[in-house]
């Protein structure tokens, strides 16, 4: 598992190059320009970047810096810039949220993942730095059509988690399908993940999903998949002590009346 770009950390895979590297982080200075500069026009904003600076917290200015480094500068608050060894790429936050470059995590769903519930994973990684909240609003409709699957018809998720631990879930796949399922829904009606999260809470919630999947249908799948391959009449003998055990149980249970 790679990590996710987070502001202040010494490494994390780089969203210019890709790379799991080390980051040095640098504090801005803003230099006076005079309108005699002749290349003060030189630079023209990205149209790419306009929706990011909508961000907050806003970018404030401060008393001219007594740095040695940056005499008579004035610094630039909420404005970061971390910069990667592999690539020496930099890499330009707002707070904590990273706006240049655009990363999308490299998040793949679980191969074993129903197609309907692939495509809202899918569209939440694409989303999860723009909006984290709607990438969490997209996991939990992801979460829900994943229970609506294990379970087989459509349910409330938490009502649709009790059943399937009635039917013999693990104690641990329950605890990720609560985890998700709460954070998720407080996330998108209480705001407690918003546009100051840094990413690496937000995409534990895609590898919960993806870990649930691997636990219930993955598992199923390949304990099917090592069951047909065994030779027939071994695969007949087991079903005759499963009919022969469901027999012994019901005696029992008429003796006992």
């Amino acid at each position: 598992m790679t990590s996710p770009p987070t502001l202040w950390k010494s490494g994390f895979s780089c969203p210019n190059c890709g790379v799991e590297a080390h980051q040095s982080w640098f504090n801005c200075y803003a230099a006076n320009r005079t309108s005699s500069r002749s290349d003060i026009h030189k630079q023209q904003p990205s149209p790419a970047s306009d929706a990011a600076f909508a961000v907050t917290p806003s970018v404030t200015l401060g008393p001219p810096s007594q740095n040695i480094h940056s005499q008579g500068n004035i610094p630039v608050h909420n404005i970061s810039i971390s910069r990667c060894y592999s690539c020496s790429e930099a890499a330009v936050w707002i707070g904590t949220r990273l706006i240049w470059p655009r990363f999308t995590p490299d998040i793949k769903p679980h191969v074993h993942m129903p197609a309907a519930i692939k495509a809202d994973f899918v569209e939440a990684c694409s989303i999860l730095q723009l909006s984290p909240r709607g990438a969490a609003a997209l996991v939990r409709v992801a979460l829900e059509k994943l229970i609506n699957h294990l379970v087989g018809e459509a349910v409330k998720p938490n009502d649709g988690i009790q059943k399937l631990v009635d039917r013999g879930m693990p104690e641990r796949v329950q605890k990720m399908c609560d985890a998700v399922r709460i954070i998720t829904n407080d996330s998108v009606h209480l705001g407690t993940i918003n546009s100051n999260d840094d990413l690496a809470s937000a995409t534990k919630l895609f590898h919960l999903v993806n870990v649930i999947v691997d636990q219930t249908i993955g598992l199923d799948m390949l304990a099917d998949e090592v069951y047909g391959d065994l030779p027939h009449d071994k695969i007949q003998f087991i079903e005759d002590r499963k009919r022969g055990a469901v027999r012994k149980s019901a005696t029992s249970i008429n003796s006992n009346k």
